[in-house]
């Protein structure tokens, strides 16, 4: 699956895994969470790699955090709290993500 909003790079044992929406400084979106997470599970089944970089495109900003822009939400659903607690959830378990890597 082709990556939107990260991309990722990998040399001998280091992968380098970019945020990839420098217009937004890199904020985190409800797409780029989905990608980070899948990424961040290929690379923990990778037992080649031991070291893992993660960097933002663009010069101004690594992130700027979590994306509070509505539009960002889910579009087929209202922008209601239900859809701020999915987003906040989404980012919660993407950040145990990284801190459960090998």
């Amino acid at each position: 699956m082709p990556n939107e909003y990260i991309g990722i790079e990998k040399e001998d044992v280091i992968a380098t895994i970019i945020l990839n929406r420098p217009e937004k400084h890199n904020a985190l979106s409800q797409g780029l969470l989905a990608e980070l997470r899948v990424t961040f599970d290929e690379i923990d089944t990778d037992n080649a790699i031991r070291v893992v970089v993660l960097t933002g495109a663009g010069r101004q900003a690594f992130s700027t955090g979590l994306d509070l822009n509505p539009r960002e939400l889910t579009s087929d659903a209202p922008h209601d709290e239900a859809d701020w607690s999915r987003l906040i959830r989404l980012d919660f378990e993407t950040l145990m993500r990284i801190w459960n890597l090998r």
